[in-house]
């Protein structure tokens, strides 16, 4: 029997490392990204504890950990049109051992070329951004261990000769919010960090190392400076960094209204402070306010389409050299002519047309609508199809499902369209049940919060199993036939369908998606 549905996130992550007593030290925590079974829907994701891995001698014989390092540090900053030589040393493991370098972020500096050896010299950089860069060394036993090295890119002549130093950071952190700093040197050599807090209310978590961070501090302006210290020279360079500590907002991000009527919007701030103001904007689309300058805002719209609001919120500094501060959140208002709205799926086989189901699931409506209205489904696939398969002889037994809403065809195959909200809480207790032609909601992991961009069209009226987990807001009242033809087309085994055969050999492109 097949499982619950799960669609993919990539987060791009990787990992950094602290300097701390003018050695490279390793975590023995590594960063992974969410890996995702979209058949089981299981992930994983957060911080996997990695055991150590051990070059060890034939008969079980323990050596040295194998460990690497690059000269320089693995945090360095550029400028347009520089190159760049990183260089790794490896100890412990056994010899011989071999080096393999990789780009793995940022414009392309290394061409088609396969970087083996201890040192990478790249092209020049042509972007402005963050790059980041992989050597990876295996030793005669077959163990593993890399590094990484976080490239900053400037402006083209915005490289002072010599030693210099920036810190990376948020201009702002809401209330009780944690900051991290990180220290980028240009250098060749070993550095020394030390931090301080120079102004505002906040203590530091390290004074010592290539990055820092704070937290409770108080609502005002909080001044940092660094000071870096080449180790092989003697230079010192310093910079500066301020956060402002801002009020932490907390508002639905998220509503469905229909013409004629209102909706009351309020937003609730921590902490408290006597003096703060509040004022609500109409940052896109269409819409009325009344009590603009309150906590509380009533919303009308007569157009039907998605409105973006502001509230920012002001409030007196409470330490540091700034007066005042000021956080800002977006609410997002979807306007609907009525609860039953249509949208019409343009595909290379037909139009399909869904009426969304705004009564009974009015968050997961309004997210699918915001994200037609901003054309993120235009070009998008309906990439898989499911069925329930006889064990014995592998054939269709029960169509499941067609799933979409999250890839798009590349020329090395399918890319994943990044979603560009944050997944809607679940409304799976509406009363909807996953009966032939509904359309749901796919998640990560069963989660139903997970709900963001991939739909899935039921193809049987025994997905009942489903309900209670995954939220139905939709169904298909026009193109059913498109539906049965989707199911007549060649499938084959992917990962990104867990390895099973539901991945649609010419996935079916939407072209336009728009309401009706």
């Amino acid at each position: 029997m097949d499982r619950p549905l799960g669609h993919r996130y990539k987060r791009g992550v990787f990992r950094e490392f602290e300097r701390a007593g003018g050695a490279n030290m390793r975590s023995g925590w590594k960063a992974s990204k969410m890996r995702l079974n979209p058949v089981t829907a299981t992930a994983w994701t957060g911080l996997v504890m990695i055991a150590g891995i051990c070059g060890c001698a034939p008969g079980g014989g323990g050596g040295d950990t194998l460990r690497v390092t690059v000269s320089g540090g693995l945090n360095r900053i550029a400028c347009i049109g520089d190159s760049l030589t990183l260089t790794a040393a490896a100890s412990g493991g056994t010899t011989p051992r071999t080096f393999r370098w990789s780009q793995e972020r940022g414009a392309d500096v290394l061409g088609d070329a396969v970087v083996t050896g201890s040192t990478l010299t790249t092209g020049a950089f042509a972007e402005e951004g963050e790059y980041s860069f992989r050597v990876l060394v295996t030793d005669s036993d077959g163990a593993v261990e890399d590094a990484w090295v976080l490239v900053r890119v400037g402006p083209e002549g915005g490289c002072d000769e010599g030693f210099e130093v920036i810190i990376d950071g948020p201009e702002s952190v809401g209330f009780s919010e944690s900051a991290t700093l990180t220290a980028f040197a240009a250098s060749a050599g070993e550095v020394e960090f030390s931090w301080e807090v120079r102004s505002g209310s906040a203590d530091l978590t390290a004074t010592e190392g290539a990055s820092t961070s704070f937290e409770g501090a108080s609502l005002g302006r909080v001044t940092v400076r660094l000071t870096a210290r080449e180790a092989d020279t003697g230079l010192t360079a310093t910079a500066e960094a301020s956060v402002d500590v801002v009020p932490a907002i907390t508002v639905q991000n998220l509503h469905l209204l229909r013409i004629g009527d209102t909706l009351n919007i309020e937003a609730t701030v921590e902490p408290q402070t006597e003096g703060a103001t509040f004022a609500w904007t109409v940052e896109g689309g269409q819409a009325e306010l009344v009590n603009a300058d309150a906590a509380e805002v009533t919303v009308s719209s007569d157009a039907a389409a998605t409105a973006t609001l502001r509230i920012a919120v002001t409030a007196p500094a409470q330490s540091g050299d700034a007066e005042t501060v000021t956080a800002t959140r977006d609410v997002s208002v979807v306007v609907v002519a009525d609860f039953s709205p249509r949208v019409v799926l343009e595909t290379e086989l037909g139009d399909l047309v869904f009426e969304l189901e705004g009564e009974a699931a009015p968050l997961n409506t309004a997210n699918f609508l915001r994200y037609v209205d901003e054309g993120f489904y235009d070009g998008v696939t309906l990439h898989r199809y499911s069925c329930e398969r006889d064990f014995q002889t592998q054939e269709c037994r029960l169509p499941f499902v067609i799933q979409g809403g999250g890839y798009t065809v590349g020329d090395a195959g399918l890319e994943l369209k990044e979603p560009t909200h944050d997944p809607v809480p679940g409304e799976q207790d509406n009363g909807l049940s996953n009966t032939l032609h509904t359309v749901g909601m796919a998640l990560a992991s069963n989660d139903p919060d997970t709900a963001s961009t991939q739909f899935y069209i039921n193809l049987n009226d025994e997905n009942e199993r489903l309900d209670g987990t995954f939220t139905v807001f939709a169904r298909v009242i026009s193109g059913t036939e498109i539906v049965d033809a989707i199911t007549e087309l060649e499938t084959r085994a992917d990962p990104i369908t867990g390895g099973r055969d539901e991945l649609l050999v010419d996935p079916v492109v939407m072209s336009r998606v728009r309401r009706e």
